[in-house]
């Protein structure tokens, strides 16, 4: 498929996997809020921030520092897990 025809890119490939990343913290993120019942205007209470800098930060074609996302899933009383493994095929 198309996907796969990019992804074997090799100039692509390294941005379609940050854009991947960036969707799956952003996924996260609000599945979070959504579980716990937390608004955006929760949120940027907890990081002393605007409800339109959390707006921002929570688009998906941002990219989040690490020291950010630290900050959101400290202000969500949660922890970040990291793990590196294989690509896996799309096939």
């Amino acid at each position: 498929n198309d996907y796969d025809k990019m992804l074997s890119n090799k100039k692509l490939r390294p941005r379609l996997k940050q854009e991947e990343f960036l969707l799956k913290i952003n996924e996260e993120i609000w599945k979070t809020l959504i579980k716990d019942k937390i608004s955006q205007a929760a949120l940027a209470k907890r990081l002393g921030k605007s409800e339109s800098h959390i707006s921002q930060l929570l688009s998906t074609n941002r990219n989040l520092t690490i020291k950010t996302l630290s900050n959101i899933a400290t202000a969500l009383n949660k922890e970040i897990f990291i793990s590196f493994r294989p690509f896996i095929s799309q096939k």
